[in-house]
């Protein structure tokens, strides 16, 4: 079963959507695939603009699989779209009672609901995330990034403070702290903590484009221009 799932996924990623799809297809045959093969269809579904049916695909999934996260946080993430918003907090309810002690699953929940601009009820998740995992990176550049989304900026970089304290080689908690730094001309600091990041990591294209970055927004262009050439040569 595992071999097939893969080689359904090498079909969609190749861009061959109906091998896929019969490969998907098939797999509602094979025993422990079933909740697999379903979501893929109804990801196919929804490339191909059959909203109605992809959703019809994760209800089912719902009422099949009790343990199912993802396809519950895809379900949810339709019915956000649709401004569901009641029934869409009913799946996640069901998403965070799986696992209530997963600070990961909360994270994710927090997240879709940021995406939709639910910041209150976002930030609600991470601070339940926070307290079950007081040393995760991820937690508190979550609780950051909402902080600032709520225009609370002082807690803002106390949270991404913490965050690259805890892992000083996130380019995401580094990057964050960089933004905030130059939001409030502290070049300097932004163009240290990324220099530092970059000195950590230097065959991570993706560090040396946030040394670009602030670079570039305090007004280096040369310097930039020569930063980003080697970010391209770095992924080449």
């Amino acid at each position: 079963p595992r071999l097939r799932v893969m080689l359904a996924q090498t079909e969609r990623r190749a861009g061959n959507v109906d091998a896929a799809e019969a490969a998907r297809t098939r797999l509602l045959a094979v025993p422990g695939s079933r909740t697999a093969a379903r979501l893929g269809l109804g990801e196919i579904s929804r490339l191909r603009g059959r909203t109605a049916e992809a959703r019809q695909g994760l209800e089912q999934i719902r009422s099949e699989d009790a343990g199912a996260v993802i396809p519950r946080l895809a379900l949810a993430r339709m019915m956000l779209a649709a401004s569901e918003t009641s029934e869409a907090a009913t799946v996640l309810s069901e998403v965070v009672a799986i696992s209530p002690q997963d600070a990961g699953v909360r994270l994710q929940v927090a997240r879709l609901l940021g995406e939709f601009g639910r910041y209150d009820e976002a930030m609600r998740q991470v601070q339940q995330a926070v307290e079950l995992a007081p040393e995760s990176a991820d937690a508190w550049l979550e609780m950051a990034r909402l902080q600032s989304a709520l225009d609370r900026q002082g807690p803002a970089r106390q949270s991404a403070e913490k965050a690259v304290a805890l892992d000083r080689d996130s380019i995401e908690a580094v990057g964050l702290l960089a933004l905030m730094d130059l939001r409030e001309n502290r070049g300097d600091a932004a163009l240290r903590g990324a220099k530092e990041l970059s000195a950590r990591r230097p065959g991570d294209p993706r560090a040396a484009v946030l040394l670009g970055d602030v670079r570039m927004a305090l007004q280096q262009p040369r310097e930039a221009a020569e930063t980003y050439g080697r970010a391209y040569a770095l992924r080449a």
